[in-house]
């Protein structure tokens, strides 16, 4: 599944399911069909469209919030996924489009810095939705913040929810490998990648390690999988310039 496919997967609301609302919307067909096929620009359109209409606003601009997102307008994404917030609690959908809008809100403030504002955000999101995948990636951050007991408990929480999520593996690996528990962090490691093998950060997680043996030649066969599944494209540019400095130091 590629990034989009399952970005999407996680946070669109869709028509279906929406006791009614906008299915016989042309516009929310054509804005749902443009996302699908990563043209946001053209899902923005329509989004705008239904909002002027006042076709499902709430969620017409939560998803706007998330094309915003994808194409890096993060002041837009910033402003409508706060119009998404407002949604009135008689709402049926509240509680998930409020806690996947504090996610994408907490998303669009990361991208470029790992702020305590982030994880604040992302906290709250967990107050409204209980998700192995929110979980997972509640405790990377705690992580990047050196969280690292409330980093477990979030990871732990996720396997918990879904024993094959293999992002939670893998970021506990790496909660592993910041307090130096090396052999849990290898065992994680592997349970990750047995479970899905195209997650460039599991092979990030597996270098480090590595790095930390000073096992440099491993490393760099991992650093290399790393970036062969494009990890520079998928992910922040801190994170990918962080991987090129890694090779950089060790496989020169």
């Amino acid at each position: 599944m590629s990034s989009v496919k399952l970005f999407l997967v996680l946070f669109v609301f869709s028509c279906v399911g929406m006791s009614g609302l906008c299915q016989t919307s042309d516009n929310w067909k054509k804005a749902e069909t443009e996302m699908e096929s990563g043209n946001f620009g053209n899902a923005i359109n329509f989004f705008t469209k239904c909002i002027e209409q006042d076709d499902a606003k709430y969620y017409a601009y939560y998803n706007r919030a998330f094309c915003y997102y994808e194409m890096k307008r993060f002041a837009d994404a910033k402003a409508d996924v706060k119009k998404a917030l407002r949604i009135p609690k008689r709402n049926k959908d509240y509680k998930s489009i409020r806690g996947k809008s504090y996610w994408l809100y907490s998303l669009v403030i990361s991208y470029r810095s790992n702020s305590p504002k982030s994880l604040r955000l992302m906290r709250k999101s967990a107050k409204y939705l209980n998700s192995s995948k929110l979980f997972s990636t509640l405790g990377f951050k705690e992580v990047e913040l050196g969280k690292y007991k409330d980093a477990f408990k979030s990871l732990n929480h996720a396997i918990r929810l879904d024993s094959l999520n293999a992002w939670a593996y893998s970021n506990r690996a790496w909660a592993y490998l910041m307090t130096n528990e090396l052999d849990k962090a290898r065992n994680d490691v592997n349970i990750s990648k047995r479970l899905d093998d195209q997650n460039p950060y599991v092979f990030l997680h597996s270098a480090l390690i590595y790095i930390a043996l000073t096992d440099y030649d491993s490393a760099c066969q991992e650093l290399e999988i790393a970036n062969s599944l494009g990890f520079s494209s998928n992910m922040a540019p801190k994170k990918s310039l962080g991987i090129s400095q890694l090779i950089e130091k060790y496989c020169k």
